[in-house]
Formats: C-alpha cells, sequence, structure tokens
C-alpha cells in the first residue's frame, strides 16, 4: 500500500499559508484570536482543502491511517514507515521553503515587518514548556483527523470543504499547536 505519494507537496500550503499570515499581520503585529480567526477563514481552510483536493499529505491529517492500521488492514511497520515518510517530506520541504525565504530575503519586506512578524509568532511557541506543547499539539492534531474524517465523508468538492470549516476554525482560534506549520513557523523566526 503506497500512502506517501505526495508527502513533501503539503508543506507547500502551510508555508503559503504562513506567509500570507505573516504578510497580513505585519502592520498591525496582532496575532490576537480575531486576528487568527480571520486568518483562518482567509486562508487555512483552502489551505487543507487544496491539500486534499490535491492529494499531499501532512504528518496531522495522516494519523488517521491508525484506523488502517487498527482494523489490521495495514501492518505496524507500514504504519510507521507510511509516517515517517510523510513526516520526512513534510519537514524537507518545511526547512526548503525557510531556506529560500531567507535567501530571498523575505523577512526584510515591508521595512522588516515581515520578519517581526515571524519573530512575535515564533517566540511564543519557542518558549511553550515540553509538555504544554505535546497536549496543545494532541488537542490541535484531533481537530485535524476530524476535518479530514469528516471530509472523507463529503460526495462533493464543497461538501468536503463544508465539513472542514469547524474543526480547523477551532484549533486555529484556541491558539493550538499544529506541528507540520510549526516546522515554518520556529525554524523562519
Amino acid at each position: 500500500m503506497v500512502y506517501h505519494r505526495q508527502a513533501a507537496n503539503a508543506p507547500l500550503h502551510e508555508q503559503a499559508c504562513g506567509l500570507r499570515y505573516l504578510r497580513l499581520e505585519a502592520d498591525a503585529h496582532d496575532i490576537s484570536g480575531h486576528a487568527r480567526l480571520d486568518l483562518c477563514r482567509r486562508h487555512l481552510r483552502g489551505d487543507l482543502a487544496a491539500c486534499q483536493r490535491g492529494g499531499a499529505e501532512l504528518l496531522t491529517g495522516n494519523n488517521v491511517v491508525a484506523m488502517a492500521w487498527a482494523s489490521r488492514r495495514i501492518t505496524s511497520r507500514e504504519l510507521w514507515r507510511h509516517w515517517g515518510l510523510v513526516y520526512l517530506g513534510n519537514a524537507v520541504e518545511a526547512l526548503g521553503t525557510v531556506g529560500l525565504l531567507l535567501l530571498g530575503h523575505v523577512h526584510q519586506l515591508g521595512e522588516g515587518a515581515v520578519g517581526a512578524t515571524a519573530l512575535a509568532i515564533g517566540q511564543p511557541k519557542a518558549a511553550l514548556g515540553f509538555l504544554e506543547a505535546v497536549v496543545l499539539g494532541v488537542l490541535c492534531n484531533a481537530l485535524v483527523c476530524l476535518a479530514v474524517w469528516l471530509a472523507m465523508g463529503g460526495r462533493s468538492v464543497a461538501d468536503k470543504v463544508l465539513a472542514i470549516v469547524f474543526p480547523i476554525t477551532a484549533f486555529v482560534t484556541m491558539g493550538l499547536e499544529h506541528s507540520i506549520a510549526n516546522m515554518f513557523f520556529l525554524p523562519y523566526a
């Protein structure tokens, strides 16, 4: 079974969303709950929908594959191989995007406001304690998996997009930690 067909492409949507967020917030330096809701409304739901429709994979949404393992449709070895390949692809793409942004001096846009916003986002993330980061990540992942699971039940593209709206809006507005997005935000900050 091949589950990792486009693992490396998924973080491009995450990084694109991150860049849009940095540009949206660069002027105001506002990363409040209201700004997060606006970010979600404008970008994140569309990025996950594009990711799903394009066949790309994020590790966070791919934890649903554990259901195939629990149903004994795949072996433990296949599960760990799949997760490892998807994680590696996500990490390579996230770090590659960070490298390109640094080479392109994107952080200097808006007289340095993009870089300042990246720092404003990254510093609180880096300051989280280990247990708090894990708990916020697990809660986020539960909502991402719920979004993926709900989208799987949709028959049309509109059904699938509508299905992910509430779980994604919830994790963004609550300030939960998305591990794949953080693969971009933390090194870039």
